[in-house]
């Protein structure tokens, strides 16, 4: 199974190195999502369940025989695999209409930023309001070093305000067609019965089968 990753913004579909880049990112982030998932083929293709896994004295073991020993460890990396990659596609799609916007504004998502915070400038009073609840713990940090610090955190603290109120503005109005599909179930086949449901094995119910008392 593999998910179909894709934006559209108002009817323009935007490709750019960042979704290489935040693909590749997951599975270095991910190790153990990818060091997990069926390797492709030399075409680049995801192999099928009928490919070969081995060979045993001229008796074949396929893939998906092999993947059917392992279904609920598949089943869990998949899963993790797509709450990965609905958490980067979030973050990707607000960072697109964040800059499609600095763009429409004839910025760079950075100077539109500032811009943004410009409007909201730090006062006197908030520094002073927080540099009185961290007095005590300032022990030996020069006042004006202390504030000038405290000022660049507020700054900070504005932008990703100031970002993030924007990016729900524009998720509001925008047309965002999201394609990223959930791991769809085995079909054919119970692997497990956990929740006391018959356990299946070769489409006959296995010896270890337990069915609810009534």
């Amino acid at each position: 199974m593999q998910s179909r990753l894709s934006i559209t913004f108002n009817n323009r579909h935007i490709v750019g190195p960042f979704e290489r880049l935040t693909i590749l990112g997951l599975f270095i982030v991910f190790p153990a999502i990818s060091d997990n998932l069926p390797s492709k083929t030399t075409d680049g293709a995801q192999p099928s369940n009928s490919a070969i896994a081995a060979v045993i004295n001229g008796v074949k073991i396929g893939l998906g025989e092999l993947d059917d020993t392992i279904r609920p460890q598949l089943k869990e990396v998949e899963a993790r695999l797509f709450q990965a990659r609905k958490a980067a596609l979030e973050s990707l799609i607000n960072e697109k209409l964040f800059i499609l916007d600095a763009e429409q504004h004839g910025s760079s998502p950075k100077e539109y930023i500032d811009i943004l915070v410009s409007g909201k400038p730090i006062t006197d009073a908030e520094i002073e309001t927080i540099y009185s609840r961290m007095e005590k713990r300032l022990h030996g940090i020069p006042t004006a070093q202390a504030k000038e610090q405290i000022h660049r955190e507020l700054i900070e603290s504005r932008r990703r305000e100031c970002y993030s109120q924007r990016v729900r503005e524009l998720r509001a109005k925008a047309n965002v067609d999201v394609l990223l599909q959930p791991p769809t179930p085995p079909r054919g086949k119970c692997s497990d019965d956990r929740d006391g449901t018959d356990s299946w094995s070769f489409g006959r119910p296995s010896n270890d089968s337990r069915s609810k008392n009534p």
